[in-house]
């Protein structure tokens, strides 16, 4: 199987292929700081934990010889960091993760802010690259899917889901309690402790995961569930997480 027989052929001697481990291979991370994002019952907010992973993820590449690169966007803003091999790409992608995180975002175009962003992505993406997609798809909408499924054609996509507890089940208190909530635009009024709203909340949040899960798996792309409501680390090592 070795044998280069061209070669072999051509020189009258034999020649063997020597197999070379891939080096510096293009990883882009997408990563969604978008309003829905913006959210958090425990420990971190959503789109703390996306920046997080985004900056272990680069440095990981870096620190293999990959060059690393990231899309990093909100609903009004975003910004393109192009792949490289040095340490000084990791650090221009934290600034700009700061900077984003830093900035109001809008409450109408995050959908659009997500489509954009995949379409962006698929266009800067070397072919073979590795692309980390990093968001809680809550804004995956069918242009976005199309988007992702021309991309993991040509490489391998991987998305993380980042979840809050919240977005799981609602919390369990011992006497039923009304309460408001809003996303900032809309007003509901839930009864905590109700066993039947509870049930209704669970399989709503349930069958929500499920599609994206189903649009994820028909794009050919990989998922895997980030929570933001546990340290980071004590995740990937339970999970046996590779940035690879």
């Amino acid at each position: 199987r070795a044998i280069d027989w061209r070669g072999t052929a051509r020189t009258g001697k034999t020649h063997t292929k020597i197999y070379r481990e891939e080096r510096e291979r293009p990883v882009l991370v997408l990563c969604d700081l978008s309003r829905p994002m913006r959210f958090g019952t425990q420990l971190l907010l959503k789109s703390v934990q996306a920046a997080h992973l985004t900056s272990l993820i680069s440095w990981a590449a870096v620190q293999r010889g990959d060059k690393t690169g990231a899309l990093i966007f909100s609903d009004t803003m975003h910004r393109e960091c192009k792949p490289q091999s040095r340490k000084q790409s990791v650090l221009s992608i934290c600034h700009q993760l700061i900077q984003i995180s830093q900035t109001q975002s809008s409450a109408a175009t995050s959908a659009q802010a997500f489509e954009d962003s995949c379409a962006r992505a698929r266009r800067l993406a070397r072919p073979g690259s590795l692309v980390y997609v990093i968001s809680d798809f809550s804004q995956l909408s069918p242009t976005a899917c199309q988007h992702l499924t021309t991309l993991s054609r040509h490489c391998e996509v991987k998305a993380l889901m980042i979840t809050d507890p919240l977005e799981q089940a609602l919390p369990d208190v011992p006497n039923q309690r009304r309460v408001q909530v809003t996303d900032g635009i809309h007003r509901q009024s839930w009864l905590l402790g109700s066993k039947q709203q509870q049930e209704q909340y669970q399989h709503f949040r349930e069958q929500q995961s499920q599609h994206i899960k189903d649009a994820l798996q028909l794009a050919g792309i990989s998922l895997q569930l980030i929570s933001a409501g546990q340290a980071l680390d004590e995740q990937l090592n339970s999970q046996g997480f590779r940035s690879q």
